[in-house]
């Protein structure tokens, strides 16, 4: 009886291992579908080229899954620079235009101060500042193009990003931490694409343009309604980040300790309860563990340079225009043009909040990826 208990355990030991192989050559990536982000790299890569020629983010990927790191700093900085080099060149048509705008005001209000008929010379004033008008709203709407046009950016990223981070949180052990951040990730990011598209960016928009018409006609104050505004605007802003990222801090900490002590109970019970094999078993599944953390890590740190990336790009171009906006109203004001270089401050302020809520976006999703990453590392590291 003996004999036949014992040829039976080493049957099922013998099937049950041949079970486990599959588990131990099954790697993570061969598990995972990394196509459609490496495709996003391949087109990131494409058009950062110009800019940043010897950056490669699929050589990155692929470096951090060996474990090394082949981003130096300094290559970043000097791409970001180039960058922002080039956005400052591309607006000194705008400079030229505003100067020479604010020349020929300066000009006009001259000859309007020597002559008794002051009507000619108020007529060309009123051209000027509507071209001025112009100028300024289409470089402004553009620039709000920008802005939308980034977050949306990102918020697709994130779309990519989520099912491949968040299968590899799986394949840690990391349950509940991925249930909770699957709708986190993308409900946030969509929510915010939303918010600043059709509240943050009108929101500051208005403000710019309430400005304008304050500074500009001097009969129709409005100063406070367009501060209001920009008040509402950041309040979106803080609003939302203050709400995504404390339930992140909140619940991704614990999902993190209850997925910890889930994986810690069943790996124990895995070598008391399971005979023979038992071991075999959790070795088995701690090898798996071991690889989709590595995959996970290569995974979330691109990720969070990507994001960091599509954040700052599209802040810069803001910033460009605002350091442009805000040249162009310092040497207007000695010539004569003093309210159309306090006009222009008006839009340099919405501007300036515009990129403030560009960055900020860029955050929370570079904290939001950052939360995924900690509470399924701090589940590994409590198994």
């Amino acid at each position: 009886m003996k004999r036949k208990l014992l040829i039976i355990l080493l049957l099922v030991s013998l099937v049950l291992a041949a079970g486990i192989q599959p588990v131990l050559a099954a790697s993570p990536e061969n598990q995972v579908d990394l196509s459609g982000l490496q495709e996003y790299l391949a087109r990131i890569d494409r058009e950062l080229a110009p800019y940043m020629p010897q950056i490669n983010f699929r050589n990155l990927l692929e470096s951090l899954k060996r474990g090394e790191w082949s981003l130096g700093v300094g290559q970043v900085l000097s791409g970001l620079l180039s960058f922002f080099s080039r956005q400052l060149l591309a607006n000194l048509k705008l400079l030229g235009q505003l100067l020479v705008l604010g020349v020929l005001l300066g000009l006009t209000r001259t000859v309007a101060d020597s002559l008794e008929n002051k009507g000619v010379a108020e007529t060309a004033a009123a051209i000027i500042y509507l071209v001025v008008f112009t100028i300024v709203l289409k470089t402004f709407a553009v620039t709000a193009g920008v802005a939308i046009d980034g977050v949306k950016e990102m918020t697709r990223f994130i779309q990519i990003l989520a099912p491949v981070l968040l299968t590899l949180v799986v394949l840690t052990g990391s349950f509940l931490g991925s249930s909770f951040f699957s709708t986190m990730l993308v409900g946030a990011a969509t929510l915010t694409a939303t918010l600043m598209e059709f509240v943050v960016i009108p929101l500051i928009g208005l403000a710019a343009l309430l400005g304008l018409v304050n500074e500009v006609t001097g009969k129709v104050q409005v100063s406070k309604l367009a501060g209001l505004l920009r008040t509402g605007a950041v309040f979106a802003i803080g609003l939302l980040m203050t709400v995504v990222l404390g339930i992140i801090s909140v619940q991704g900490v614990g999902s993190g300790v209850a997925d910890g002590v889930a994986l810690r109970t069943a790996k124990f019970a895995t070598d008391a309860l399971v005979p023979v094999v038992g071991g075999m078993l959790s070795d088995a599944v701690e090898t798996v563990v071991s690889g989709a953390v590595l995959m996970k890590s290569a995974v979330g740190l691109t990720g969070l340079v990507i994001i960091a990336l599509l954040a700052v790009l599209p802040a810069l171009k803001i910033l460009a225009v605002t350091f442009t906006l805000k040249l162009a109203a310092a040497l207007l004001q000695p010539l004569s043009a003093g309210k159309l270089a306090d006009a222009l401050e008006q839009v340099d302020t919405s501007l300036t909040l515009m990129f403030g809520a560009v960055a900020i976006t860029g955050l929370m999703f570079f904290l939001m990826i950052s939360g995924l990453i900690a509470a399924s590392n701090l589940a590994t590291a409590l198994r």
